[in-house]
């Protein structure tokens, strides 16, 4: 099953800002190290 692309764009913009949303409700040391791994370039955060 193939998945249209702008239907995985808008899924994942979803789930990106559902997890924004969570961090907003983290510490910010916690938030910072989800970032950290969350982002591939880790450094540009």
């Amino acid at each position: 099953m193939k998945i249209p692309l702008e239907d995985a764009l808008a899924s994942s913009k979803a789930a990106i800002a559902r997890e924004r949303s969570a961090c907003r409700r983290m510490p910010v040391p916690l938030r910072l190290s989800k970032l950290r791994v969350a982002s591939p370039l880790g450094e540009g955060l």
